[in-house]
């Protein structure tokens, strides 16, 4: 990526055309960021996963999953169109998707890289939905996201 420099501004996204994804500003304790990014590395935006589910196998985009939540012995898996309950725990389930795209974010939800919009200091958005981030995992998810540190 080369070097460019926001000017003057003290809130700024920075794309890289050649790696495709949006670079970060962190600015007075919060992250900025645009709407979608659009791959992670070895992640492209058309990439699917294929789940099972009452006996059909359905193709699902990777932008089109939102977010794992557990319920239980269960899991929701929020699609753009829907959702799907898997009998499965939260951490297997990620254990089957691409580790490059999910992250959790609280003990009972993971979330897709490639839609988040903004981060607080213990939130997180998709669109209009929020997620809380526990201390836990707040470090690991930072560290999965290109930043550029500000004042």
């Amino acid at each position: 990526m080369g070097s460019t420099t926001v000017g003057g501004s003290t809130n700024g996204t920075l794309e890289d055309s050649e790696s495709n994804r949006v670079v970060v500003l962190v600015q007075s304790g919060e992250v900025r960021m645009a709407t979608y990014l659009r791959t992670a590395p070895g992640i492209q935006v058309n990439d699917a996963v294929f789940i099972k589910d009452n006996g059909e196998i359905h193709r699902v985009f990777l932008q089109d999953l939102f977010f794992l939540q557990a319920n239980g012995s269960y899991v929701e898996l929020h699609l753009r169109n829907g959702r799907v309950v898997l009998r499965s725990s939260l951490v297997e389930l990620l254990r089957s998707l691409p580790t490059q795209a999910f992250v959790m974010v609280n003990r009972a939800q993971a979330i897709n890289l490639l839609l988040v919009d903004h981060i607080s200091p213990n939130a997180l958005c998709i669109g209009k939905l929020s997620f809380t981030v526990s201390r836990r995992y707040r470090d690991e998810l930072l560290e999965r996201l290109p930043v550029i540190i500000g004042r």
